[in-house]
């Protein structure tokens, strides 16, 4: 199919922003004037008219996120004189080709809503595949297969071994959307790229291994876990292999984290080579912290029921603050109380 992506220019302008969706998509879809003022103030993301021969049949954008390196296909439209032709999926893999020869790629994602079945089908049909939804409802996926940046490896480090008495039951697997928490956090780690993604279990190990069946991931046991979090903490740190460069360790109470933000954590690290990266939350310092090879010995030494806050509190010199805005990642959960409140929280985010 004669398929190729043109520049947006003076000459075909007023002809971009006439295209238009077919009736029922303009929920989804971004007018194309909207599109491109946008490219104008985040010139990182790149329009595209999308030419049949010299006919302009639909509209894409895509580039990459400078905060995450993460690259996305941003908007994707068929001028409804045009649909059901091809052009919509030979559009979208000539911009995964534009993508594609881009320098040190990480992942390419997409997102849509949930109730766009025309764009899940389009996306699965060239081997995006769900991983993530974000907190208006929105789903993303990525294109399986697509190899990740070079680089040196961060692994990842989710601790859930506690015995959650405060809860009065394995809050590891309560349920948080459809999934017991644990796999929640689980699958925000491997969809930020953490490899190999370790998870410390110790209480309710059976179940938790159990609700994490299916997933890449190396379960590692805590038979001392009610010794406090810092036993935890050093039986991850211990299981790592020894090519692993960082670690991000996160929480398995905390489900506001996104991959987004684990991404941008790893991002600061390689940018700057900081022995601590840490998330700041509306001024408060927050998990998950990635903490360098050179820092593993100093966890290891960690003693009784705390985490790595003494590690945090030697030399704040050393820490690199990554900021964000949200202060909804700071929220952990310890009590039914805690539980009901996020849940009711996570439930009218969804509904707006």
């Amino acid at each position: 199919m004669p398929i190729h992506l043109e520049p947006i220019t003076r000459k075909n302008f007023h002809e971009c922003v006439r295209l238009h969706t077919g009736a029922g998509q303009q929920h989804f879809v971004a007018s194309n004037a909207v599109s491109i003022v946008q490219a104008y103030v985040e010139p990182a993301f790149i329009p595209r008219a999308i030419y049949r021969d010299d006919q302009m049949v639909g509209f894409v954008m895509y580039g990459r996120d400078p905060e995450t390196a993460v690259d996305w296909i941003v908007r994707l439209m068929v001028d409804a004189r045009f649909q059901g032709r091809g052009y919509g999926r030979a559009g979208l893999l000539a911009a995964l080709d534009a993508l594609k020869r881009s320098p040190d790629p990480i992942a390419i994602r997409v997102s849509y809503r949930p109730e766009d079945a025309a764009a899940e089908r389009l996306y699965a049909s060239v081997g995006f595949q769900p991983i993530d939804q974000l907190a208006d409802g929105e789903i993303v996926a990525e294109l399986r297969g697509w190899p990740a940046a070079g680089g040196p490896p961060v692994a990842g480090l989710i601790l859930a071994a506690g015995a959650a008495a405060r809860m009065g039951r394995p809050k590891q697997l309560l349920d948080w959307g459809g999934r017991p928490l644990v796999r929640q956090a689980a699958e925000t780690a491997l969809a930020a790229r953490l490899s190999p993604l370790l998870v410390v279990v110790g209480s309710a190990r059976a179940e938790v291994e159990a609700a994490l069946a299916g997933l890449p991931l190396l379960a590692v046991p805590n038979p001392d876990y009610q010794a406090g979090q810092s036993t935890s903490l050093r039986a991850g740190i211990a299981a790592l292999p020894p090519d692993a460069a960082a670690v991000v360790v996160l929480l398995g109470d905390q489900p506001f984290v996104s991959a987004a933000i684990v991404e941008r954590i790893v991002a600061a690290w390689r940018a700057t080579g900081a022995p601590i990266v840490a998330p700041v939350y509306a001024g408060q310092r927050g998990n998950p912290v990635l903490f360098a090879r050179a820092v593993f010995p100093e966890l290891l030494a960690i003693q009784g029921d705390q985490g790595a806050r003494a590690v945090l509190a030697a030399d704040p010199g050393r820490i690199q603050a990554v900021p964000f805005d949200d202060p909804r990642p700071l929220a952990d959960i310890d009590t039914p109380e805690e539980y009901e409140r996020l849940l009711s929280q996570k439930n009218d985010k969804m509904t707006r």
